[in-house]
């Protein structure tokens, strides 16, 4: 994903260029012969960016893997949802595996127990309300009726609206992906929101 990123952030200009009016000419270096590309950025400035072909190839073999990386999590998480739906009454549930080329040859079955979504969630959702507990009195009595989001292992708060958009978007402003525990100040905890 890194190697992704970076790439975006090296060739997000030619993308824009190419975008906004097909400002993106096609060549090659004299020099080396790889590709290159003179394009006019957003301020009208012309520019040129050269991409050899190993560059190229690792952008390729890197979105390959993340693709199969994704394939493999969402394969994992309907595997997790028919067992659970079943009653956890389905017996062995295959989960794949990803490995890198120099990881150990595993030859023995693997076993994972866990618990169940659901389990899981509550338990989350005791310990939140411990977390919140610890800010209780003040909130109710200066913000009732708020929506408040506490992360539960700095147990601190994060963000505080009435309405929940506001308070997504501050967390996702301050670069939060910790355990939060989101609620509604007050008897009521509802938010208006379901978050599974």
């Amino acid at each position: 994903m890194t190697k992704i990123g970076t790439s975006y952030q090296e060739y997000r200009a030619l993308y824009d260029a190419y975008k906004h009016g097909y400002r993106l000419f096609f060549g090659r270096d004299d020099n080396t012969h790889d590709d290159a590309y003179a394009y006019i950025d957003s301020e009208g400035k012309q520019k040129a960016v050269t991409v050899n072909k190993e560059g190229l190839d690792q952008i390729f073999s890197s979105i390959k893997q993340c693709r199969n990386i994704i394939r493999m999590i969402l394969q994992s998480h309907n595997e997790r949802v028919k067992h659970e739906k079943s009653g956890e009454k389905m017996g062995v549930v295959n989960i794949p595996r990803l490995k890198k080329p120099n990881d150990p040859q595993v030859t023995d079955d693997l076993c994972f127990t866990y618990p169940t979504r659901g389990d899981k969630l509550l338990r989350e959702i005791k310990e939140g309300e411990e977390v919140y507990n610890m800010f209780k009195e003040s909130l109710e009595m200066k913000h009732n009726g708020k929506i408040v989001a506490i992360d539960m292992d700095e147990k601190n708060i994060v963000a505080m609206d009435y309405d929940i958009k506001n308070v997504m978007a501050t967390i996702k402003e301050k670069g939060y992906s910790g355990r939060l525990r989101i609620r509604r100040i007050g008897k009521n905890d509802a938010t208006g929101t379901g978050i599974y």
